[in-house]
């Protein structure tokens, strides 16, 4: 099977690695050189540079750029794809259909450990192409499919993200060895051969059970599982994957569809000319847990708001998440019918 990668940065070179033995490969970017080096070290890998235009008629597409380069790279993008598969954070489904014509569109969250076969692979999209893209993408690791996109954007702050914060421990780990006394790289030694190991433990052992294993009264293991509990450790980590599962939303909030800006332009200009039809009137200040309905569309008075029917972000701040919303000082709301 012949797969069309479209971009050519740190992600698609791990793919590559991870792809190139069991798949016809054609890479499509626009820096030259790092295609030139791809095919040198990839002998029966293709490589186009992208030009003004590139044909994707009948392609299984995996698009591999950033979620930034989305508009751009889609102007480029003529015919309509077989499938496409998105490695875009936070990027909907939605958007990618706006922006790129395919017969099949999924979502896929691999990590950098794709490089060695052994990603943790999280997809979501058409039913029709989930067995497809299961058998794609476990040639780079372990896949699971997942019901919908907010569950996609929830693992991709842990497996996407996941390996920044391993080497964040990692590095930690070393340093401290080395602040005990150890050699810099018996340190980093040390901790390369925990990590290859916990793989398998952590598959088959619950973490508390492990943790419960390795820690004897009064040992060594309590008194450094204590250290990270007084540092709070364990609450950076749940903040750092909210963190970035908010980011993954918001960059997909940030992608509006043309219906969604269609219907954000006609009421706007309805509502400045004074015509618009107020289907309720009630403007109490929002209260929490107050609910959203899909079928009409909200405005608030603060003036630096923007508003879907799934999220409201003003000036002191997003306010509501996943249609539900939470009282902030001196907030409105307004209701228009869609």
């Amino acid at each position: 099977m012949k797969l069309t990668m479209i971009g050519n940065g740190n992600m698609a070179v791990a793919l590559i690695a991870g792809l190139y033995k069991k798949y016809d490969l054609e890479i499509v970017g626009r820096n030259g050189d790092k295609l030139q080096a791809i095919a040198k070290k990839y002998k029966n890998v293709t490589v186009k540079e992208i030009g003004d235009s590139f044909d994707i008629e009948g392609k299984n597409v995996i698009l591999c750029v950033k979620p930034y380069s989305l508009d751009d790279v889609s102007k480029k993008l003529k015919g309509k794809a077989k499938n496409l598969f998105s490695i875009l954070a936070g990027t909907t489904l939605e958007s990618l259909k706006n922006a790129i014509s395919s017969a099949h569109y999924v979502r896929v969250m691999p990590n950098v450990s794709a490089v060695y076969g052994s990603s943790m692979t999280t997809l979501t999209g058409d039913l029709d192409a989930k067995e497809l893209s299961k058998e794609i993408f476990s040639a780079i690791g372990e896949v699971l499919w997942l019901d919908t996109q907010k569950e996609l954007d929830i693992a991709t702050a842990i497996a996407g993200s996941g390996p920044a914060y391993l080497a964040l421990i990692a590095d930690a780990l070393a340093d401290g060895g080395v602040k005990a006394g150890l050699k810099r790289d018996d340190a980093k030694a040390i901790t390369a051969g925990l990590f290859a190991g916990f793989g398998d433990l952590i598959k088959n052992t619950e973490a508390s059970k492990i943790k419960e294993q390795v820690m004897s009264p009064a040992g060594t293991t309590a008194c450094g599982v204590a250290s990270l509990e007084d540092a709070n450790v364990r609450s950076a980590f749940i903040k750092a994957v909210e963190s970035a599962f908010n980011r993954a939303v918001e960059l997909g909030k940030n992608s509006f569809s043309l219906l969604e800006t269609l219907i954000c332009v006609i009421i706007l200009a309805v509502l400045s000319v004074g015509m618009s039809k107020i289907i309720s009137t009630n403007t109490d200040t929002l209260s929490n847990n107050s609910k959203l309905d899909d079928a009409y569309f909200y405005i608030s008075n603060d003036l630096n708001t923007t508003i879907q029917t799934t999220q409201l972000t003003t000036s002191k701040g997003t306010i509501q998440v996943n249609k539900t919303i939470y009282d902030k000082d001196g907030i409105y709301l307004y209701r228009y019918k869609l």
